[in-house]
């Protein structure tokens, strides 16, 4: 028997000892070959990323030269790959970059690489850009540890948050607390006794035990040995923390107002998925709507329906097509437009920044700066695109040194750093038929937004979760509005016993409801965190226009600037919009009506420099 082998599989048994180990054999040729194909695999995948990386840079680089910033070029090159410009592509570039690349399939039509590999090749592309890396820095970098590493490593970087820089420390969070309390009155005073002693090592403040009464309390002892910094906590913890983007770390940045005008603009403008809602809503305005238990011949009748509208749009389709053919790139941008833009101009001894629009339903925003900009002209408009303010509001934190500067398209917003995204003041008022908010709507009341009110509609998902009568759709559509002795609040639409207040009047009467209105949960959760970003508090005014109960204006109370959003209410349970836009009545850019004097008292010497 050999002796190498296990008992009864040895020389003599059935199977031998030889024919277990050939087996083995194979198995370790296997993995040894599959363990060379997993590093070529690797090796050439990391090839694949850093080509990517050099394909973005060059694009990127193209469009800096020819100052392209509508990206017309990486545009046609994604039109010929089949793919659409997004706004994914404009926070990455290299999101269609990789679906060109990586989505692929192979011999048998399945797809070669997944999904979430591809999310992960965007991150990691993303973060080696802003490394500042070439291809070749990225390829060493993915050799040199593992493509999982370097995902990790990118998630961390990408996800932290910008305005961490510019929130309170402890000694700043103290010196105002300090300030606050040195302006309260009313607090009890005493003196020091020989039962309780001046402590020594108090700073300004002190921590004291108290013993609580029925009647109020005593003053037991003043601790001792404490250190300065354990006071300053304590003492910190007592005022509330301040609003991130009102701290005044990131207020004294230059071109802090603007921040503030598109950061509030992109909050409150539609999503382009929103925007599209709008427009399919109108276009399937014939479809009938299913009852919650339709027949069977309701739902004949809808499904026939349906296949006419399909068929409708396919003519209309066909026939755009037709039409478009015989169309200039310049008279195709003018008759199909579906914009959105912030346009700031002087009026009254104030700048005043609003949103234009081409579509019928955008709410409108509007912010006020009561003072003049040396960086603008106040005998021009200057218009930012809704994209570029977005992009703004978003690289804003991140970046130190904005300054406005010259352009060939007007004025550029930029910084040093080649890794924020500049932006062009320009003059937009020619490219479309922009509306303008109805300046008939009157004011019908005013209600206030405190900010127990907003604690209370920020958990009202939770809650109803909590209390099992949370479903589906509960928050996915949109809520009633109603008044409640003098109140506006928000109702499930199906259950009026679930509502909650939205605000308490203030002025005016409540109105009647005629018809019912409806509102948008999303506004709301909108309104919750800027109030948590900016500190800020809200009275909601209701506006009556020509279709009755038209709109709400929501204005933010307690902000350094003048900040309101007029946005229509909705008349229908299914999301038809009220119109509070209408065509604009000037036309141009508005030179005719302001005067030029003292131009050049209002340009400050700054601009020009890069």
């Amino acid at each position: 028997m050999n002796d190498l082998a296990p008992a009864g599989i040895g020389d003599n048994s059935e199977t031998s000892f030889n024919d277990f180990n050939a087996k083995f054999k194979t198995i370790e040729q296997s993995v040894r070959k599959a363990h060379e194909r997993s590093i070529q695999y690797d090796q050439q995948l990391s090839a694949a990323l850093a080509d990517t990386l050099d394909l973005g840079l060059m694009l990127e680089a193209k469009q800096r030269e020819e100052r392209d910033e509508d990206w017309s070029f990486f545009k046609g090159l994604l039109h010929h790959y089949s793919k659409k410009w997004s706004p994914k592509s404009e926070k990455n570039i290299f999101h269609e970059l990789v679906s060109i690349g990586f989505d692929k399939l192979d011999a048998d039509g399945e797809p070669i690489t997944s999904a979430p590999n591809m999310s992960k090749y965007r991150m990691i592309l993303r973060y080696a850009q802003l490394k500042d890396w070439d291809g070749e820095q990225l390829n060493q970098e993915l050799l040199r540890h593992t493509l999982t590493d370097v995902y990790k490593a990118a998630v961390a970087y990408l996800r932290r948050d910008p305005l961490e820089k510019y929130l309170e420390n402890t000694q700043d969070r103290y010196e105002r607390a300090v300030a606050v309390f040195d302006e309260t009155v009313g607090l009890p005073e005493g003196t020091w006794t020989d039962a309780i002693s001046r402590p020594q090592n108090a700073n300004i403040f002190a921590t004291a035990v108290l013993r609580l009464t029925d009647s109020g309390y005593q003053i037991v002892s003043v601790a001792e040995g404490e250190q300065g910094d354990d006071v300053k906590r304590t003492v910190a913890a007592l005022v509330p923390a301040a609003a991130p983007r009102s701290s005044q770390k990131l207020a004294d940045q230059n071109l802090y107002w603007l921040f503030v005008a598109c950061d509030f603009y992109r909050r409150f403008q539609s999503s382009p998925t929103n925007q599209t809602s709008f427009a399919e809503a109108e276009k399937k305005a014939g479809i009938p709507t299913l009852k919650m238990d339709p027949s069977d011949d309701e739902i004949a009748e809808h499904l026939n329906a349906l296949a006419a509208h399909g068929n409708r749009r396919t003519e209309k389709i066909r026939k755009n097509n037709e039409s478009l053919a015989s169309l200039t790139a310049d008279e195709i941008e003018n008759k199909f437009v579906l914009l959105n833009a912030l346009c700031m101009s002087f009026e009254a001894g104030r700048w005043v920044a609003e949103s234009r629009t081409t579509l019928a339903h955008e709410p409108c925003v509007q912010v006020v700066l009561n003072r003049k900009i040396q960086h603008l002209r106040t005998s021009k408009k200057h218009w930012i695109k809704d994209v570029s303010a977005r992009a703004f509001a978003l690289d804003f934190p991140s970046f130190e040194s904005w300054n406005i500067i010259d352009h060939e398209a007007g004025l550029q917003i930029a910084t040093e750093s080649t890794l924020a995204r500049s932006c062009v003041l320009g003059d937009y008022s020619g490219l479309a038929n922009w509306k303008e908010l109805d300046p008939t709507m009157n004011t019908l009341c005013t209600f206030a937004v405190s900010a127990e009110v907003l604690g209370s509609l920020a958990r009202w998902r939770a809650d109803e979760k909590a209390k099992g009568s949370f479903t589906r759709k509960a928050f996915q559509g949109t809520l009633k509005l109603g008044i409640q002795g003098e109140n506006l609040v928000l109702i499930f639409p199906n259950d009026p016993d679930r509502f909650r207040v939205l605000g308490e009047l203030v002025e005016g009467s409540s109105p009647e409801i005629v018809s019912d209105r409806f509102l948008d949960f999303t506004l709301i959760e909108t309104m919750v965190s800027w109030a948590k970003d900016y500190g800020s508090t809200f009275e909601i005014s209701v506006l009556n226009g020509h279709q009755g109960w038209t709109a709400l204006r929501i204005k933010a109370i307690g902000h350094p600037m003048d900040v309101q959003v007029t946005v229509p209410v909705l008349i229908s349970h299914k999301g038809a919009p009220t119109e509070i836009n209408l065509p604009c009545v000037h036309s141009g850019d508005g030179d005719d009506d302001l005067a030029e004097e003292n131009v050049a008292a209002e340009t400050n010497p700054e601009v020009g420099k890069p």
